[in-house]
């Protein structure tokens, strides 16, 4: 859409980039249970058998590739797409679903309140986070009232910000349907 410049994601590093084989995959709404075999759980160490789906949606390159490795440091994130538009940010989080969307407040095209209601009409299950400099910048209130679930500092130290994500994630995980 438009003359954005788009980019694949490149690869978080899980079992399938490194040619291993993929990790077991327990059954919808919890571990797998089969007469003589125990369940499958991951350990508190382990990221998940699935991997936890971000979409980065940012419009300053800098910014876009602090937060890309940050992500990609994560344990069982994978950034499934990368968006510089509003537009781009409601079309990837329609095509992939992911568990979770980063929304800059400043990308170019919609109103950050009206991207967010479109992506939640496009997913619903998909969870938008803002990403912020600042708590006070404009449009913040109107994304949440739009149906954003919280605000990530853009600035966070790379270890705070790995530790939120996997606090979001382990929150997400949970209300999955």
């Amino acid at each position: 859409m438009g003359g954005a410049a788009r980019r694949a994601a490149p690869p978080a590093g899980g079992a399938e980039g490194n040619g291993g084989p993929a990790p077991a995959r327990p059954a919808r709404g919890g571990p797998a249970r089969r007469k003589g075999r125990p369940a499958v759980t991951a350990s508190a160490d382990q990221p998940p058998a699935s991997p936890f789906r971000i979409v980065l949606a940012e419009s300053d390159p800098a910014w876009r590739e602090r937060l890309l490795a940050g992500l990609q440091a994560v344990p069982g994130v994978e950034v499934v797409a990368i968006a510089t538009t509003s537009a781009d940010a409601i079309i990837d989080a329609y095509r992939a679903r992911p568990h979770l969307l980063l929304l800059d407040l400043a990308l170019p095209g919609l109103s950050v309140a009206e991207t967010v209601r479109h992506i939640g009409r496009a997913t619903p299950h998909t969870v938008v986070y803002l990403l912020v400099n600042s708590e006070l910048e404009l449009g913040i209130s109107a994304a949440l009232d739009a149906g954003a679930r919280d605000c990530l500092r853009k600035s966070l130290p790379p270890a705070v910000l790995r530790a939120t994500l996997e606090r979001i994630r382990r929150t997400l995980l949970r209300e999955v349907p």
